[in-house]
């Protein structure tokens, strides 16, 4: 039972959103946009290609995603 245990731990450290810091149990993350680790629950990083369950750190947020959203929008108003 404890061999069962041992890898079913291994196995959920290695995912991005079952690692947990000690800031009050928020999940740690990597962000797939710059690939840093991050601490939250991160962004949406749309309109970047990127797999349903991936989110990026606040700083790739505010340099590439929100603007891209931005000329995505101001793209469809015309």
């Amino acid at each position: 039972m404890k061999h069962l245990r041992n890898k079913k731990e291994k196995d959920t450290m290695g995912k991005k959103r079952n690692d947990v810091s000690k800031n009050n149990g928020t999940p740690a993350m990597r962000c797939c946009v710059c690939g840093q680790r991050f601490v939250g629950f991160g962004n949406n990083p749309r309109p970047i290609p990127h797999k349903a369950d991936e989110r990026c750190c606040d700083d790739c947020n505010s340099r590439y995603v929100v603007p891209l959203r931005i000329i995505e929008w101001s793209a469809n108003m015309e």
